[in-house]
């Protein structure tokens, strides 16, 4: 019949044009260290609440961190650890 819409003709159709076409790079992953590599972290704003000062702070945590410092709670299990991007 002609005039007639069929479905699976359609759905073939966008199916090869979808293979022709070539991946986005918009759906890459790469793995990046915002705080070394890039300036976009604010570290006058960035902190951590519930923080105890005898450990490490914030930002010797995200920078690079070879000796493996750890932020630990002065009070009890929860720390908020607020991270602002410029």
């Amino acid at each position: 019949m002609k005039g007639v819409s069929n479905e699976a003709t359609n759905t073939d159709k966008m199916q090869a044009h979808q293979m022709k076409v070539k991946p986005s790079d918009a759906l890459r992953h790469e793995d990046v260290d915002l705080m070394v590599c890039t300036d976009l972290v604010d570290q006058a704003q960035t902190c951590v609440l519930n923080g105890s000062l005898s450990h490490a702070s914030v930002l010797e945590v995200l920078n690079a961190n070879p000796e493996d410092k750890a932020l630990s709670s002065d009070a009890d299990p929860q720390m908020l650890i607020k991270v602002v991007f410029k």
